[in-house]
């Protein structure tokens, strides 16, 4: 592009300032180039998408001298090996789905991405532009009840409920945030009654046809062949044995399987599913994310309160820890799934999207009897830290074997369908590198985590905290994490251990455990 002198007269004057000889140098040539902006600020790379062995690195964002060398290693090995050796989920090409790159949706993100590249990243900092791509059909009834959003994949998700004048962006600190109370009190209804909340990000694939069986099967690291009507938590694994997705089978019908896992997953999932594809003619894999919405109906009271709505025995005899069945629910159905992420007595429910919104406005009515509370993800997260359930794309990724993230117990090792990969790092903890998924509990409840710290034990850092939340009912943070020490891996019993963590330039002591600080009491 032409000089622009005047554009660059501020930069020059402080230049000379810091560096007077350049005075006497003089400028030969001023070089105005166009620069290339990704939606995140991270930059492109891997084999793109449809066009197999055709590998990408591009779009760095002003930082490809700074990046050249690890990328250099990074793509030369991923295009040996035929899959990432180390972990590049933040930058892999693949991230990105279709809207990501409208040209109307890139005028409104990258001027703002621009801005923010040299930002302090406070926590809970959420992008303001290009917002409102994927909504759930409840989105406006959750502002009206006074959500705040963030957002995954596109999708706005509620992640608390409260006051106008609290915003995420508005919150420029390390320490708890303005929201701590009323986060506090989605949290406690969870536990002591019932809350709903909006969960329609998940994804949801199906898997239908003669040869589905043998596809799910293929790809799960558990005996997928249930009865109708199970649900099986499972996970897929690469050909190094680590975790590439994690995910809910439920067996819907005697040649159909539905496939759920989080937002962050969507791509890993589909795109391993349609390798598998080709290898079993009799089978057809559909993307059923925005057909469906799901709203969580979790907590003591949540058994009453979908009772009060359905004619069907929501009874733990005859709907047990689990299961999954097509119900009527208020003037619709929908297909209730007896889980929760939350710890608690609760059900996932998959609603055709017309139906959505006249059943959960349904739920919202006869709510009131049984004290429900609208729920976002800052409470989920403290939910199902408490309890020690992992979170894909925090605490496990493709660079974690089920035995490292404490998961062993997902892969059947015995099983004849278990190629030599998928067990090629699965024994006893003595066998694994000296790594291992830890809980960590600050003992301390003034100090707030939120992941990444460091972990030491004495002087010597041994881990970091991987996801972190403030646990509400055990009055203190809460991270899950993971350290490196042959001695504290081989001992199992780690209860009452203690370690310090890193916090704001502070060593704060913590305790450490392979056991959750709260037992799960969802099986009732």
């Amino acid at each position: 592009l032409p000089e622009d002198w005047d554009h660059f007269e501020c930069f020059m004057d402080q230049a000379l300032d810091r560096i007077p000889a350049l005075r006497e140098t003089g400028i030969r040539q001023l070089i105005v180039g166009p620069e290339s902006f990704t939606p995140d600020g991270k930059y492109l790379l891997g084999e793109a998408p449809n066009l197999k062995g055709y590998f990408v690195a591009a779009g760095f964002n002003s930082i490809g001298i700074a990046s050249a060398g690890g990328v250099g290693l990074a793509l030369s090995e991923w295009i040996i090996e035929g899959e990432p050796t180390m972990d590049l989920s933040e930058v892999d090409i693949q991230r990105f789905q279709r809207f990501s790159g409208n040209r109307a949706f890139l005028r409104q993100r990258v001027p703002e991405i621009v801005a923010t590249g040299f930002a302090i990243q406070y926590p809970f900092r959420e992008l303001k532009s290009a917002r409102g791509v994927r909504k759930s059909p409840f989105h406006q009834r959750l502002i009206e009840r006074g959500a705040h959003f963030d957002q995954a994949m596109g999708w706005e998700r509620p992640s608390f409920f409260g006051k106008a004048d609290i915003e995420l962006n508005h919150h420029r600190s390390f320490k708890r945030p303005p929201w701590f109370d009323q986060v506090g009190r989605e949290h406690q209804a969870v536990r002591e009654e019932v809350g709903v909340m909006d969960l329609t990000s998940f994804s949801k694939i199906q898997v239908c046809g003669k040869d589905a069986l043998a596809l799910v099967q293929e790809v799960s690291t558990r005996d997928v062949d249930i009865t109708i009507g199970q649900i099986l938590y499972t996970l897929i694994l690469n050909t190094t044995g680590r975790i590439l997705c994690d995910m809910t089978v439920t067996r819907t019908g005697f040649e159909t399987f539905l496939l759920v896992t989080g937002a962050k997953s969507h791509l890993n999932l589909l795109r391993h599913l349609a390798r598998q594809e080709g290898v079993h003619e009799n089978v057809t894999i559909v993307d059923l994310t925005s057909a469906f919405s799901v709203i969580g109906v979790m907590g003591p009271n949540s058994r009453s309160l979908l009772q009060a709505l359905s004619d069907a025995d929501l009874s733990a005899q005859a709907f047990p820890l689990f299961s999954s069945k097509e119900i009527d629910l208020g003037l619709g159905f929908c297909r209730a799934s007896r889980i929760s992420y939350a710890g608690e007595l609760g059900w996932e429910l998959y609603i055709p999207t017309e139906f959505s919104l006249g059943i959960y406005e349904e739920i919202i009515k006869v709510g009131k009897e049984f004290n429900l509370v609208d729920v976002g993800f800052h409470a989920l997260d403290s939910l199902r830290l408490e309890c020690g359930y992992r979170h894909y794309g925090s605490d496990i990724s493709n660079m974690d074997t089920p035995t490292e993230a404490g998961l062993q117990f997902l892969v059947d090792c015995d099983s004849e369908r278990c190629t030599t990969g998928k067990v090629s790092d699965l024994g006893s903890p003595e066998q694994v590198s000296g790594r291992r998924l830890l809980v960590f509990q600050v003992n301390d409840p003034a100090y707030f985590l939120h992941g990444k710290e460091p972990v030491y034990r004495g002087d010597k850092l041994i881990g970091s905290i991987t996801s972190a939340a403030f646990g509400y009912t055990v009055g203190s943070s809460i991270g899950l994490g993971y350290i490196v020490s042959e001695e504290w891996v081989n001992n199992l019993d780690l209860s009452g251990a203690d370690c310090e963590i890193g916090i704001a330039g502070e060593k704060v002591s913590a305790s450490v455990s392979f056991k959750p600080p709260y037992k799960p009491r969802r099986n009732i």
